[in-house]
């Protein structure tokens, strides 16, 4: 069997919070095809540009296996462990890297501002590994 590429086009918001406040049985909601609820306690995350989320996903010892990965820009930073990510897409859906059992790795990349003033910029990859995932969810 062939991988799957998936592309989420138009991220509006991210959002982060407390890995302590993921919902709980994310992954069985997952397989049956249900949304998980995200957390009310909150931050949402400052970007520019384009965010791009993309999933693929493949078949490894008789099961699926399906890792997303979300990269955006921002000028903030953001702390690297402890967190799970939502994205809000521009068509009303919303999907969640993060549960209550795995946390996303963040990876950070950094350019110093110009001396004329242009602020530092960070470029952040966020990745989760998992048979289900990005879990579909209401913001």
């Amino acid at each position: 069997m062939a991988d799957i590429q998936t592309n989420y086009p138009g991220v509006r918001n991210i959002i982060r919070f407390p890995h302590a406040l993921a919902p709980r049985n994310c992954e069985l909601m997952a397989a049956g095809k249900q949304k998980v609820i995200c957390p009310y306690s909150r931050n949402k995350v400052q970007f520019f540009g384009v965010p791009i989320l993309t999933a693929t996903t493949k078949v490894e010892n008789n099961g699926k296996v399906s890792e997303a990965k979300l990269t955006f820009r921002s000028n903030n930073d953001l702390p690297l462990i402890g967190w799970c990510y939502a994205v809000e897409l521009e068509d009303g859906r919303a999907f969640m890297l993060g549960d209550d059992v795995r946390m996303p790795m963040v990876g950070r990349s950094s350019s110093s501002g110009a001396p004329n003033g242009d602020p530092k910029v960070h470029t952040y990859e966020i990745s989760m590994k998992s048979a289900f995932t990005p879990i579909e969810c209401y913001m």
